[in-house]
């Protein structure tokens, strides 16, 4: 059923994330407190730059913080296929003068949480959600869901083994899937099919600055993905925002989610078939994909919002 939600996106910008965040701006019923950002498709710095670059495209105000700057255990990982940046892509940058809040991204959690239920969307490593749970349990009962891309229970991308959000801070996530918090995952097994093909994407090069913006951060993906092997156009992190936005895209099953810490298999999503035959779950996981419904929203979405935000040409 359709109801209103309060969200924070704990993110690392990032095509996908980019389309993700802007596709949430057009859905009123979704309303963003806040971005924090983390280390993830890039340096915490570069990140950070994108979620401002972004926000300013989106002619938003929605406060910004800057997360953490590595794992759990200070390791920093970066995936090539999102650029120099972690954002590349965008032909038109202006100078960004879209502000970083001073507070610290713990404290933002937490004074958020004392007042109003919220949930998380976490697109990116889950090191800054770990942190939190670790330092203001006492909070974590006002979390009301968290909504995550991450994962892969039939393989990786990073290793034969492991998706990279999970890879970069397997002890984050672990701490994440132990908490007792409600869950929803949206893994590799579905979020690969989540794919846009160019004759769809490039319908936004019809719209103004924001459509065309996220036209060309898609077709760089799209592109210098294949350099790395990806054939599809898969834009992973949208699919929590779809699920939030209640459009029957998605069919979900529960299941029991357990990460590995260890050897070849690090970072790796486990299923706890034992505790699942005794009817234990502790995530709502994404299994199919209604792929057509997808690419409508997403298309119609940004198409809506560059009108609202760039006028109509």
């Amino acid at each position: 059923m359709t109801r209103d939600r309060e969200l924070i996106i704990d993110c690392d910008p990032g095509q996908d994330d980019a389309i993700a965040i802007s596709v949430c701006k057009n859905i009123d019923r979704l309303k963003i407190n806040g971005i924090v950002t983390v280390a993830g498709n890039n340096d915490i710095d570069n990140i950070t730059n994108n979620a401002r670059l972004l926000m300013q495209t989106l002619k938003s105000d929605i406060k910004i913080f800057k997360g953490s700057k590595g794992s759990l255990l200070n390791k920093v990982y970066s995936q090539d296929v999102h650029g120099t940046t972690g954002m590349d892509g965008m032909s038109q940058i202006p100078e960004i003068n879209y502000q970083v809040e001073k507070g610290n991204f713990i404290d933002f959690y937490k004074e958020t949480l004392k007042s109003k239920k919220i949930t998380i969307v976490a697109i990116g490593p889950l090191t800054n959600i770990a942190l939190l749970i670790k330092t203001y349990p006492e909070y974590i009962k006002n979390i009301e869901e968290i909504v995550i891309m991450g994962g892969g229970l039939q393989k990786g991308n990073v290793t034969d083994y492991a998706e990279f959000n999970f890879y970069a801070d397997p002890e984050a996530a672990k701490i994440v899937f132990d908490s007792g918090i409600k869950i929803t995952l949206f893994s590799l097994d579905v979020t690969e099919d989540a794919y846009l093909l160019e004759r769809e994407y490039e319908q936004l090069k019809k719209g103004n600055y924001l459509a065309k913006a996220m036209f060309e951060l898609i077709n760089y993906y799209h592109s210098n993905g294949k350099k790395f092997g990806y054939t599809k156009c898969s834009l992973h992190d949208v699919c929590t925002i779809l699920y939030l936005a209640d459009l029957n895209i998605f069919e979900m099953e529960d299941r029991y989610i357990d990460i590995s810490l260890h050897g070849l298999t690090r970072g790796m999503t486990l299923s706890n078939k034992s505790k699942e035959e005794k009817a234990i779950y502790n995530a709502r996981v994404g299994k199919t994909i209604d792929r057509v419904k997808f690419k409508n929203a997403i298309i119609n979405n940004i198409l809506e919002l560059d009108s609202k935000l760039y006028g109509k040409l």
